[in-house]
């Protein structure tokens, strides 16, 4: 088949992700208009559906042929005998002198060619080191950047374990029907649990403590079949952080209501997309129930100061309360008890105590001095 057009681009093969698929796409957003034709042999169906959006592109195999004013061509010279163009360039996207001082690429295969008209880099970095490769100039035209006018994405985090009764299913469920509706979120979750995130779900390793971190985003879902109290959406809500969650019992006894959260049914037959789209205007003061506990507790002064010993790591070993692997030269905080246990199983020495101290501590650190 022979096609026809004004600009042909071609690469040979487009991947699922990388540089030369974006800078195809910026190019058919930005230029799609002026008869560029984007051509390939292999190609990922969804970068070619995206490219398809603002240009034509088309698979071809080695029987086609191509007819244009100017052919520009990535990497993959192949093109240039299935093509007859008045002009025709090579477009440059690597710094040939570092890959081949890094010996990623072997100086022999510099892609020089007396076939094409001209080179052109993509940075003047990329030109500059093709000439001092080549003595070849080439002329800078930059990657084109084009951006649609979006709202910031949502932001949503949860911090879970991904079970049936923590809600996973209903998580998968709204997930689904945001994706559908072209909600435009990235869901955050900290979990230790193996599941298989959804395109627009980032799970991340558990953390201790994630209030440091709440109000950087717009909502925290908590799905549960049943929960005792919740503290992460209390949390989230003294931080002004509304809420989507199920509608439990102890969530409208915290006080969660229209104001401050989105309850979803059991069966999450009721997702309100644009409620959860404008989660943002949500503004509420939110005050955790007073606890009682001192009602209970014998009040009497502790004298405890906190974790009061640091010790140093000798050797490499697995930490069976840490549960890691802690590195020889590592400083970790540790009660007096498992100080003297880690120095006694030879693993460990203490670097630093703080003032508090016992008459245990202070003989382990004396202990420690003799080793």
């Amino acid at each position: 088949m022979i096609y026809k057009c004004t600009n042909a681009y071609y690469f040979n093969t487009l991947s699922a992700i990388g540089g030369i698929e974006s800078h195809f796409y910026y190019m058919a957003k930005k230029y799609g208009e002026y008869d560029i034709v984007f051509f390939y042999r292999k190609g990922d169906p969804k970068q070619v559906s995206r490219i398809r959006k603002y240009a034509r592109c088309y698979q071809i195999n080695n029987d086609d042929f191509l007819e244009c004013d100017v052919l520009f061509c990535c990497f993959n010279r192949e093109i240039l005998d299935q093509c007859k163009a008045k002009k025709k360039y090579l477009i440059l996207h690597g710094d040939y002198k570092d890959m081949v001082e890094r010996k990623q690429l072997d100086k022999e295969w510099l892609p020089i060619d007396d076939r094409v008209d001209g080179y052109l880099g993509v940075s003047q970095s990329v030109c500059d080191s093709w000439y001092e490769m080549t003595g070849i100039k080439a002329q800078c035209v930059y990657q084109p950047v084009v951006f649609d006018k979006k709202d910031k994405p949502l932001l949503f985090i949860s911090a879970t374990r991904l079970t049936p009764e923590k809600g996973w299913s209903r998580m998968q469920k709204l997930a689904n029907e945001l994706d559908k509706n072209n909600v435009n979120y990235l869901w955050y979750i900290f979990t230790n649990s193996a599941q298989e995130p959804l395109p627009n779900m980032i799970f991340c390793y558990p953390r201790l403590d994630i209030t440091d971190k709440l109000e950087l985003f717009d909502a925290f879902i908590q799905l549960s079949d049943n929960e005792g109290y919740c503290l992460s959406v209390a949390e989230s809500l003294s931080k002004g952080v509304p809420v989507i969650c199920t509608d439990l019992p102890v969530f409208r006894e915290l006080g969660l209501n229209d104001t401050n959260s989105i309850k979803m049914d059991f069966d999450m037959s009721n997702i309100p997309i644009d409620r959860i789209r404008n989660i943002r205007d949500l503004k509420f003061k939110f005050k955790v129930p007073e606890d009682h506990w001192l009602k209970y507790i014998k009040k009497k002064k502790s004298d405890y100061k906190g974790v009061n010993m640091k010790v140093r790591a000798t050797t490499t070993y697995y930490d069976l309360e840490l549960r890691d692997q802690i590195k020889e030269g590592s400083i970790i905080d540790v009660d007096e008890n498992r100080a003297k246990r880690l120095v006694e199983k030879g693993v460990a020495e203490i670097i630093k105590e703080n003032k508090y101290e016992t008459k245990s501590n202070k003989k382990l650190s004396k202990q420690s001095k003799d080793l």
